[in-house]
């Protein structure tokens, strides 16, 4: 054979090469090796060859590649960058490889491959932008949307030629031959038989993946529908509508799927699509507008998705919408019109807020951070008023023990706060906000959120500062007058970062990464009769967590948790009679793991398992580790059609876990909930459940340094609690949607965990003296009206929660701040571009002493705010005033802690 023959075969070796390779990694977002093939073919075959063959390579991936083939512009540059690609091989690449590869050739050739990779992006984006007519301005605000493919795909090509392309080179350089060299004969056979497996491999790829595209519009006015949510079920695979209604799903591989099409406002569509090979799919979507039905998905309740009526437990969402509808910036704030809740706070925005359900105490409610633990090993609880809104998405609220999921400290109930995600789009979504009020209050905002094919970024980052020190009106012990006083000492400033990577890396697995920052400045004013007036607490949060939700061969569903949280918390306080300067450390860090199998129709088990290590460190309590190991299994059984109707459904949850934990032993945790429902336009729900929960003692409890007043008993117990509870859950059509939820219950707690006066050592210690009885009923009934555009919201609970621990003179005696009625009214008009809502919360009177003999007074506290969102130059921008106790009430929630008077804040976001 003739040298330019063989040099044409080599060619088009490589030419399949770059094709073949180009269909394998086309499903994993921004790696190729297409344009490192180029670069090899230009080092074997020199400049002028390695140009065609490169420029020759991309055009057959860019003409016959499932995706479809590119416009006249865009080709050309793409030719032209992959063209350079194989010109800079020949140039550099045979230089390189006629000597021993050492660390400046590895490092000129991942320079090599920056360079490169750079040039064609810039090429690309500027033929795209020629093609759409697009200005200089544009180019930019490209190269600003597409940072994250841009970024990543450097990088990745500078890892592959570091690492990859020296071996290819290295192997014949070595050898001291080259391509030229080889026999004809075994040549050609061999190129024969590369180039035949090439063009099958790039057959074959090709036809497995293709793209489903489509519009989603108005079925009545024909307006295209922008944010609209397409996905594939099962599974997380999905993308949003552009702003012109328009979508793209790639990488769907051949055959038969469900696409679920969903709009805010409107009836969901669910498509069956059938895919052959090779083919694709353009769609035409109409939805029809519909009355919402408040169908809450929940993930808490049972570990997996479910909605809130299917759910044995009493449980609720806080979605988006009620977060806004309520005044305030924390997790505490979204908390407080919540039924079963009862959040204390010890005064003004800088003070402590804990959380109590259902008359528990806060280190027995769990909090979640996307499903991994938040509780301090230290003192137990978590202030929620360290958390703030500004990346929350929303937050799922279980008033019922769930240790038999989750173990520890899930004895009263579960908050799980879940972060926003990526949100797909042609551009990125972005948000500036900025505020001021009352006492000196200030802050600021931003978030930014993009999803770029299979991977998605989220960066959401806030600061907040308060002067704090507010004026409340008290009587004067002397005169019995009521006088204003200035509350000193409550400055408040708060930083947060959070930021979270998704990859959606096929079609069934999901990997996200989030990690969050935080520090708080806050000063500690104490109470009026032990005030504090130059003391100081410093809290600084580090959370690092990964997440990995993927399916394996379509029916098992694995969930993966990874996490570390840090909380250090320094108080120093230089008061000369009592000074204080105490700076701990709580560690926690952990993993779980979940598989959900079906049984056949109706049919589920779940089995997990969790580990978790839990360290101390810091000037009050030294150095202490523990250890746990927990596991459980839950079974879903359900009986469709029962006396012949197939709308009556019921379904029995069997529950146990078993945790271990260093120091005490192990824990059974059962739970046995059945549900009998009726679902149709309007759905009715039936629920109860029984089991048992428990809570660890904290570091706090076991290992308070012994001084002259105070010591840790490391013999403690964990407190446990039995719980039977029922309740009936009802949604019907009425001119919108009236949805109503009745619960009643009945706990029993024992072994609690009581600070108290050693007889024998005069030492105020801990120990497992006392029980409780707790019985409530809780009343919750929501309306929204068509399009959501009106919103109304009314809940109640009773409470009786009394001691039952045999003490003589507290038998029978009401637990401590346990408000027997608690109620709240919200109500909200959701107007384009107007809208105002307002909250009534109502708390009852409650004991401040155990022998019931200092009750505060009931208060009703009145919150509203009212917006207007405009678009305008291009973005849209949403103007909000919010005014706190409307009424300028003058209230306590824990006795001694003065709550601030009517405050006002107003602020101004811009998003685009």
């Amino acid at each position: 054979m003739r040298p330019g023959t063989i040099s044409l075969a080599n060619m088009a070796m490589f030419a399949g090469l770059m094709v073949a390779l180009g269909y394998l990694l086309s499903s994993v977002p921004n790696v190729e090796l297409v344009t490192a093939t180029a670069f090899v073919a230009g080092a074997f075959l020199g400049a002028g060859r390695g140009l065609a063959t490169a420029m020759v390579g991309e055009l057959l991936y860019a003409a016959v590649n499932p995706y479809g083939i590119s416009s006249v512009t865009l080709l050309v540059s793409q030719v032209l960058g992959m063209g350079l690609a194989g010109f800079v091989g020949g140039l550099i690449g045979r230089r390189v490889r006629r000597h021993r590869i050492q660390w400046p050739q590895v490092l000129a050739l991942g320079a090599c491959g920056f360079l490169l990779t750079v040039t064609f992006d810039f090429l690309t984006t500027v033929g795209f932008l020629v093609m759409s007519r697009l200005t200089l301005p544009a180019l930019l605000g490209a190269y600003a949307y597409g940072a994250v493919f841009y970024l990543t795909h450097a990088a990745a090509n500078t890892a592959v030629f570091a690492l990859l392309v020296p071996a290819a080179l290295g192997v014949v350089g070595r050898r001291g031959t080259t391509v030229n060299q080889v026999p004809r004969e075994a040549k050609m056979k061999t190129e024969k038989t590369l180039l035949v497996t090439l063009l099958s491999i790039a057959v074959l790829t090709s036809s497995a993946f293709a793209q489903v595209t489509g519009l989603v519009v108005d079925h009545t006015t024909g307006r295209p529908l922008a944010g609209a949510n397409v996905s594939v079920v099962p599974g997380e695979l999905g993308t949003a509508t552009d702003e012109g209604g328009r979508f793209a799903l790639p990488k769907l591989p051949a055959g038969t799927h469900q696409i679920r099409v969903s709009y805010m406002g409107y009836e969901p569509q669910l498509l069956t699509v059938r895919i052959t090979e090779g083919g694709a799919q353009n769609l035409s979507v109409r939805l029809v507008p519909t009355v919402i039905e408040l169908e809450e998905v929940m993930v808490t309740g049972k570990r997996g998705r479910s909605l809130s009526w299917e759910l044995p437990v009493s449980a609720e969402v806080v979605s988006a919408t009620d977060i806004e509808m309520v005044n305030g910036t924390t997790v505490a704030d979204a908390l407080r019109p919540v039924a079963g809740a009862f959040v204390k706070s010890y005064g003004s925005e800088a003070a402590m807020k804990s959380l109590s359900v259902r008359g528990s105490s806060a280190e027995q409610v769990l909090i979640l951070w996307d499903g991994a633990r938040l509780n301090s090993p230290l003192a137990g609880g978590y202030d929620l008023g360290l958390l703030p809104l500004t990346a929350v998405e929303r937050i799922e609220f279980v008033r019922s023990g769930l240790s038999s999921l989750y173990g520890a400290d899930a004895a009263g109930g579960v908050v799980n706060i879940i972060t926003r995600a990526p949100q797909g789009g042609v551009r990125p979504q972005l948000s500036l906000a900025t505020s001021v009020g009352s006492w000196g209050s200030r802050s600021a905002h931003f978030a930014g959120s993009h999803q770029q094919g299979d991977v998605g970024v989220l960066v959401a980052a806030s600061r907040a500062r308060s002067d704090g020190d507010f004026v409340y009106r008290a009587k004067d012990q002397a005169t019995g007058r009521e006088t204003e006083k200035r509350r000193i000492n409550n400055s408040f400033s708060l930083d947060e970062l959070f930021a979270k990577l998704s990859w959606q890396s096929s079609l069934l697995t999901r990997l996200t990464l989030s990690g969050e920052w935080s520090r708080a400045e806050r000063g500690a004013p104490g109470s009026l009769a032990f005030p504090s007036p130059q003391a100081q607490q410093t809290d600084e949060s580090r959370r690092l967590q990964v997440n990995v939700d993927t399916r394996l061969g379509g029916t098992l569903h694995i969930q993966a948790t990874g996490f570390r949280h840090e909380l250090a918390t320094r108080f120093v306080d230089p008061n000369p009679f009592w000074p204080s300067d105490a700076d701990n450390r709580g560690v926690s860090a952990g993993a779980s793991v979940q598989g959900d199998l079906p049984l056949g129709e109706g049919k589920v088990v779940s089995l997990g398992a969790s580990y978790l290590n839990e360290r101390s460190q810091g000037t009050s309590f030294g150095t202490h580790v523990r250890e746990s190991f927990g596991a459980f299994a839950q079974a879903d059984a359900a009986w469709k059609g029962l006396l012949g109707r197939p709308e009556w459904q019921a379904n029995l949850l069997p529950t146990v876990r078993i945790d271990h934990y260093q120091g005490f032993g192990s824990v059974t945790s059962p739970k046995v909930g059945i549900i009998l429902s009726r679902v149709r336009h309007s759905h009715i729900a039936i629920r109860g459940n029984v089991g048992g929960s428990f809570r660890a003692p904290t570091f706090n409890d076991l290992y308070w340094p012994e001084d002259a007043f105070t010591v840790g008993n490391p013999n403690l117990k964990p407190e446990r609690t039995t719980e039977i509870e029922g309740g009936l859950s009802v949604s019907v059509p009425a001119a919108g949607r009236l949805h109503s939820d009745l619960s009643v219950y009945r706990r029993w707690a024992r072994d609690l965990i009581v600070w108290g006066m050693d007889a024998a050592t005069y030492k105020w210690s801990p120990a497992n003296v006392s029980e409780a009885e707790i019985t409530g009923q809780e009343l919750r009934v929501k309306w929204e009206g068509v399009a959501a555009r009106l919103i109304i919201e009314a809940s109640y609970s009773h409470l009786r929660a009394v001691n039952a621990g045999g003490v003589p003179g507290l038998q029978g005696k009401w637990l401590i701040y346990r408000p027997e009625h608690t109620a709240s009214l919200r109500a909200g008009f959701q107007g384009r571009p107007f809208y105002c809502n307002a909250t009534a919360s109502y708390v009852g009177s409650r004991y401040t002493d155990e022998a019931n003999t200092a009750p505060l007074p009931a208060h009703t506290v009145v919150d509203a705010n009212a917006g207007v969102r405009v678009p305008f130059w291009g973005v849209t921008w949403h103007l909000r005033v919010a005014v706190d106790n409307l009424f300028d009430v003058q209230y306590q929630v824990a006795d001694g802690y003065p709550m601030p008077g009517r405050q006002w804040r107003a602020g101004v976001e811009v998003g685009w």
